[in-house]
């Protein structure tokens, strides 16, 4: 063993034989909690922006944090700049820390050699090498898990080990109160007791309204722009369905492949849809998406939610059926635990409606 190596594992066995390295440290601890939580209202970048501002290849992301220590708010990511495929011994473990609640992110970075952090580094790079999933995806689909519930904020991200098996600790604000929870290290799903935390409350009723047509802004049409909604719903049924971009783990692995079903049997019959995705960064990331899904109807790239906003429909998969003036007939949650088949059943009932008073167009 050479001097490095000797060095290295006296640094490991004296942190876990003096206990600095305990499962509330590992996983970001509940001290403090309270205090992040009302700081994060000033916070102008997520866990995510960090993570992805901090993982330059080849260094990629281990864990990520907001913290207040008493001298305002921190977010700080752990990264292993040489990689997944160079282990602890020989990769460099640091950390990028600064405040997030600035126009613009500018961490400071450290190299570790304190046996803690270094201790707790090498925990979290060497369980992140036995996972396909990176932070960005678990951070992710923490996000799509949190939906439901108000106000949803991930603000702490870390691997660790419980009860034998690998998992991501998390801790969110919910309705300004954290909490605590466990994704599988391998797939993201929640595992264990979910925690008890105050649901969204239920979106504004639009049955009876005409519905606002989706607003473009900062964002575009994929393909062709449609007609509007106002030309469009006197010879269509139109379905007008809205979600956030990568949501994979819950409503979207469910929602999107049905919808894609009802439009590729009922369009010849008189069904249009339009396909709203929030929350993207870019332009290339909603064409990745609708070519990942091979999406076949119109989908508008909309970055700020704001359609989902104006709809009140918060971001998840949900659904829109509107009658001949544009009305809403139905609205309603389209994920596995939702209402789908009410979904569906509305189209085909709109479209029977409309097939016997003669009025729809099938191109």
């Amino acid at each position: 063993m050479n001097a490095r190596s000797f060095g290295f594992f006296a640094l490991l066995f004296l942190a876990v034989a003096t206990g600095v390295v305990s499962p509330a440290v590992a996983g970001g601890g509940h001290e403090g909690d309270a205090a992040v939580v009302r700081a994060l209202s000033g916070a102008k970048h997520s866990l995510l922006d960090g993570v992805r501002a901090a993982a330059k290849a080849p260094a990629v992301a281990i864990s990520a944090k907001f913290e207040d220590e008493g001298k305002g708010l921190s977010l700080s990511v752990y990264t292993a700049g040489r990689g997944l495929d160079v282990d602890a011994e020989s990769n460099v473990l640091q950390e990028f820390a600064g405040d997030p609640t600035g126009s613009e992110w500018k961490p400071s970075s450290e190299t570790f050699e304190d046996a803690t952090h270094v201790a707790r580094a090498s925990e979290q790079l060497t369980l992140m090498r036995t996972t396909k999933l990176t932070l960005a995806d678990a951070i992710a689909m923490a996000n799509a898990q949190l939906r439901p519930f108000q106000d949803p904020k991930v603000f702490s991200i870390a691997p660790a080990v419980r009860e034998g098996k690998g998992v991501f600790l998390v801790t969110a604000a919910v309705a300004h109160e954290a909490h605590h929870f466990t994704l599988d290290l391998q797939t993201g799903a929640a595992v264990g007791t979910w925690p008890r935390m105050p649901k969204r409350a239920p979106p504004t009723p639009l049955v009876g309204k005409v519905l606002s047509e989706p607003v473009v802004g900062k964002g575009r049409w994929m393909g062709a722009t449609p007609p509007s909604l106002a030309e469009t719903v006197g010879r269509r049924v139109v379905l007008v369905a809205s979600n956030s971009y990568l949501c994979e783990s819950t409503d979207e692995a469910y929602a999107w492949p049905r919808v894609t079903g009802w439009y590729e049997e009922l369009a010849p019959k008189g069904l249009d849809v339009r396909f709203v995705v929030g929350e993207a960064e870019s332009v290339a990331d909603v064409e990745a998406y609708v070519a990942k899904k091979r999406l076949p109807y119109p989908v508008l790239h909309d970055p700020t939610s704001a359609n989902a906003r104006a709809w009140d429909l918060g971001g998840i998969a949900y659904g829109l059926v509107l009658d001949a003036d544009g009305k809403v007939v139905w609205q309603g949650r389209i994920g596995p635990q939702d209402d789908a088949e009410g979904c569906e059943a509305a189209i085909r009932a709109e479209i029977r409606k409309r097939t016997a008073a003669g009025t729809l167009s099938l191109r």
